[in-house]
């Protein structure tokens, strides 16, 4: 795969999250679709108001992390990877934590836990793709 399209599909898969900052009521199906705000996990102990705000900020970083990713990798910088990287495991805290508040389904949602997924085995474990393939020889 080329650097562009490597860095395309970061970019939309980053630019996806956006719907996770916010619930949109689709009334053609009668559904909500994004985030509710709601977390298994942290709404009881934390309260609503503290899981919106951290949910919010976990979201965010996950869209600003694969869209850097995306960009560093356009501009032939060896840290995208550790940027990927790093996206990939806020974005998985995330589906952790805030599950059972994605909408309509969160079943619906699990092909980001998988892309996440993906993106960590094949950068970390994998080692593909080598940046001389994707940029030749790398000076940064």
């Amino acid at each position: 795969m080329g650097r562009k399209l490597i860095s395309f599909l970061l970019i939309i898969h980053g630019l996806i999250y956006l719907l996770f900052e916010f619930i949109i009521y689709d009334s053609a199906n009668d559904v909500y679709i994004g985030w509710s705000g709601q977390s298994w996990i942290l709404t009881n102990p934390l309260g609503t108001l503290a899981v919106l705000i951290i949910g919010r900020i976990v979201w965010g970083l996950t869209i600003a992390g694969f869209v850097a990713a995306g960009i560093t990798l356009l501009l032939k910088l060896k840290i995208w990877r550790i940027i990927a990287l790093i996206s990939s495991a806020i974005s998985l805290l995330g589906y952790l934590f805030f599950w059972d508040g994605l909408s309509p389904e969160p079943y619906y949602w699990v092909a980001g836990a998988v892309i996440g997924g993906g993106i960590i085995l094949f950068l970390l474990i994998v080692r593909w793709p080598k940046d001389e393939k994707l940029f030749g020889t790398v000076e940064t």
